[in-house]
C-alpha cells in the first residue's frame, strides 16, 4: 500500500472571491511563493509517504519541481516550526486542529 499527500502547496480555502475570479485553476488558494512552496513540499516528503501529488494548476510545477529537486528532509525541529508557522492557515476540510 502506498501513501499519496494531496494538497501539499494549499494555503486555504478561496476567500472573499467569485468561484469565476480565481487566478488559479484550483478549489483552495495554493502558496504560490517560491519559499513557501518549498517550506510544504518539503514538509510533506519528509514524512512517511509514496507521493505527492501536484496541484492542477500548471503554472505552479516549475516552483515545484525545482523544489523537489533541491529537496532535503526536514528535521523534527524545522517540521515543529514549520507546523507552527502554518497554524493560521485552517484546514482545507474537517474541524480545526487547535
Amino acid at each position: 500500500m502506498g501513501v499519496q499527500v494531496i494538497k501539499s502547496v494549499a494555503k486555504r480555502a478561496w476567500e472573499g472571491r467569485r468561484q469565476d475570479a480565481h487566478p488559479y485553476n484550483t478549489w483552495y488558494e495554493p502558496f504560490d511563493d517560491a519559499a513557501e512552496i518549498e517550506k510544504s513540499l518539503w514538509y510533506a516528503l519528509s514524512q512517511d509517504i509514496t507521493a505527492a501529488v501536484l496541484p492542477g494548476e500548471l503554472s505552479l510545477w516549475p516552483m515545484i519541481i525545482d523544489a523537489a529537486e533541491r529537496f532535503k528532509t526536514l528535521s523534527r525541529e524545522a517540521q515543529r516550526e514549520f507546523i507552527a508557522q502554518a497554524a493560521p492557515y485552517p484546514p482545507l476540510v474537517g474541524p480545526r486542529m487547535d
